[in-house]
């Protein structure tokens, strides 16, 4: 094989590219990784091998990939006249080639990409999922190959992040989840004041805490000890929410050995002591959170939060200047009625704040004509100021819950494709190898988002992600 050019057939096209020129024309492409990766590594990506010209063949439209080989050879990107836009973006999305890289004459066509969403974002954030699917599965990218004793780690860590690796593994999960089941409601029922003993939990609810903290003990610790890189395991949400789990109870579990106990100096009159121990009692309620673990939901949820904190700060702004602008005008128009509430503006905020989120306590209400008329703005404004930014978090929603399904698509067919290789190599020696095409297992092309005719495959409808109602309405075999 020729160690200077990649070879490539696109649906029955030859192409042929300099190593250096498809490596530095656009570095985060398919094309460009491909360059990098070894030919076992190749073939997990392209849909099969033909062996007698060396090329890698991908089941795909050679039409449309004329665009973008052409790319390559002049360094600017040019949407084909006679091709759909959307369908040239499906194919710029399936070789993650930035949009970026359109010539000027085609900027009135990149205005339609606008209508996909985050797609450059996708690529620049170097999601490549469909490399991550890859790479997990290969020896060099695995953490636990230069670790002491890494094959039982790697297999505690199936145990402990997989409940569905093995038959223990699921009954672990379900312990987990019930025993934090059990210690939330073990502290809601501990503040009834029938179940306290002097402003305590009762012994029972007391040594059902002891249980539940032992076991998230062991978890912790046992996940500390398996886990290849250290900080950048303390470094994951996840698990720094199972140590803020337990640390009230150990905090608590000092202040008894120095004498003194949690649940009692909450009645102290030392302010700083009170929100001291305030705030340990609020944290025994992020043992909720440890669900997040096992739920997939709580973690689509989070993933859509941290994906939606440009919308959340639309939110904030829009909502900030419609408070200060409406709560400015209220206190003005109703500061001088008698045991007016309205006696400044913070406390007009507040009544604006719970106007404009349509919540409406009825503790602050308008006497004057004109303060009438600003309620009845601010609530409408309200209503328009929430619908915006709400609308683009649910798309964001749709987009996640899509991508994690994908996700799941490409990795069982990375790892499908891994397993046909390795049964290949075993029956036959690499200097018998055939010179017809030689089939690697399912296609990786198959399980992508990106459909070859432009029908809808697995929710993606002419290269677009779909809405949050299109989505709903699609019946797509669950992977997540």
């Amino acid at each position: 094989m020729s160690g200077k050019f990649l070879r490539l057939n696109i649906g029955g096209t030859s192409y042929k590219l300099l190593e250096e020129t498809a490596r530095n024309r656009c570095k985060t492409s398919l094309i460009s990784r491909l360059v990098s990766l070894s030919h076992e590594d190749r073939l997990l990506i392209a849909d099969t091998y033909i062996a007698n010209t060396e090329e890698y063949f991908f089941e795909r439209s050679a039409h449309v990939f004329n665009g973008i080989y052409d790319f390559y050879i002049i360094g600017y990107l040019h949407m084909p006249q006679d091709v759909c836009s959307d369908r040239f973006l499906s194919e710029l999305e399936f070789w993650q080639i930035p949009t970026s890289y359109l010539a000027s004459c085609c900027t009135r066509k990149q205005m339609r990409i606008n209508s996909i969403g985050s797609f450059d974002q996708t690529i620049a954030s170097s999601d490549d999922e469909a490399f991550e699917a890859i790479h997990v599965l290969l020896v060099d990218d695995d953490p636990f190959a230069k670790v002491c004793c890494g094959n039982n780690r790697k297999k505690w860590t199936r145990f402990f992040e997989e409940p569905r690796s093995s038959i223990l593994a699921q009954i672990y999960a379900i312990t987990t989840i019930a025993l934090i089941f059990t210690s939330v409601i073990g502290l809601v029922v501990g503040s009834l004041p029938e179940l306290q003993d002097d402003g305590a939990p009762n012994a029972y609810i007391q040594y059902i805490e002891i249980v539940c903290i032992a076991w998230f003990t062991v978890e912790i610790v046992m996940r500390v000890l398996i886990s290849p890189d250290k900080i950048r395991f303390l470094r994951q949400p996840l698990n720094l929410i199972d140590f803020l789990t337990i640390l009230p109870f150990y905090c608590n579990l000092v202040l008894i050995m120095c004498g003194t106990d949690m649940d009692k100096m909450g009645h102290t009159h030392i302010v700083g002591v009170m929100m001291v121990v305030r705030l340990l009692r609020v944290l025994r309620v992020i043992r909720l959170f440890k669900l997040a673990r096992y739920s997939k939901g709580l973690k689509l949820l989070g993933i859509t939060l941290q994906n939606s904190v440009k919308e959340l700060g639309f939110l904030v702004i829009f909502l900030a200047v419609g408070v200060i602008f409406f709560s400015t005008i209220i206190h003005i128009l109703e500061k001088d009625e008698k045991d007016t509430t309205f006696d400044s503006i913070p406390a007009a905020a507040w009544w604006c704040v719970v106007t404009m989120t349509t919540i409406g306590y009825g503790d602050m209400v308008p006497t004057t004509f004109g303060g009438k008329v600003v309620a009845s703005a601010a609530s409408v404004c309200g209503i328009i100021v929430l619908a915006f930014p709400i609308s683009m978090i649910v798309d964001n929603f749709a987009r996640t819950h899509f991508k994690r399904r994908q996700k799941r698509i490409k990795r069982t067919a990375a790892a499908t494709k891994k397993r046909s290789i390795s049964n290949a190599n075993g029956q036959h020696s690499p200097s018998r190898r055939s010179t017809s095409v030689t089939s690697v297992g399912p296609s990786l092309s198959d399980r992508l988002s990106v459909p070859r005719n432009g029908s809808a495959i697995g929710g993606v409808m002419n290269g677009k992600y779909p809405s949050f109602n299109s989505m709903m309405q699609l019946r797509v075999p669950s992977f997540v």
